[in-house]
C-alpha cells in the first residue's frame, strides 16, 4: 500500500485486483487511494468494463475536485474583498457601494484584481497596495 499511496500522491486512477476478499484491507487500500478494488476476477473481458468505469469515475471525481477547488478560492476572495470593504466603511466612513467603487477602481488602475487590492489594503502597507 505505500507504493500505492506514493503513486496517487498525483491524482490517477488506481485499480487494486486481488484474490481475497479482506475487508480491513479493502479499507486501508482505498485510504491509500485506490479507486477501485475488486476481488476475484476471472478474464480481461471481465476487467475492461471495470478499467473504463474507474476511469470515468475518477474523472468525475477529479473534476468536483477541481470545481470545489475553484468555489473555496472565490469564497476566500469574496470574505476578502468584503473585510476590505468593512475596514473601508469604518476608517474613512465610506458606504458599501463606495468602499466597492474604490477597490475596483484601485484595481482597474493598477490592472490587478480586486482581492489583491483588498489583500494589500488589510496589509495596511501602502507600498505594497498593486
Amino acid at each position: 500500500l505505500e507504493q500505492v499511496r506514493s503513486a496517487t500522491a498525483q491524482p490517477a486512477p488506481v485499480m487494486l485486483f486481488v484474490d481475497e476478499d479482506d475487508p480491513n484491507f479493502m479499507e486501508e487500500a482505498i485510504g491509500a487511494g485506490v479507486a477501485s478494488y475488486h476481488v476475484d476476477i476471472a478474464t480481461i473481458a471481465d476487467i475492461k468494463p471495470i478499467l473504463r468505469s474507474a476511469i470515468a469515475l475518477f474523472r468525475r471525481g477529479a473534476e468536483r475536485e477541481r470545481r470545489l477547488a475553484e468555489a473555496e478560492s472565490a469564497l476566500a476572495e469574496r470574505r476578502l474583498v468584503d473585510a476590505a470593504k468593512r475596514l473601508l466603511m469604518q476608517r474613512d466612513m465610506m458606504t458599501e457601494p463606495a468602499a466597492h467603487r474604490f477597490l475596483q477602481r484601485r484595481a482597474m488602475e493598477r490592472q490587478v484584481r480586486v482581492a489583491e487590492v483588498a489583500r494589500a489594503l488589510l496589509g495596511d502597507d501602502e507600498e505594497k497596495m498593486p
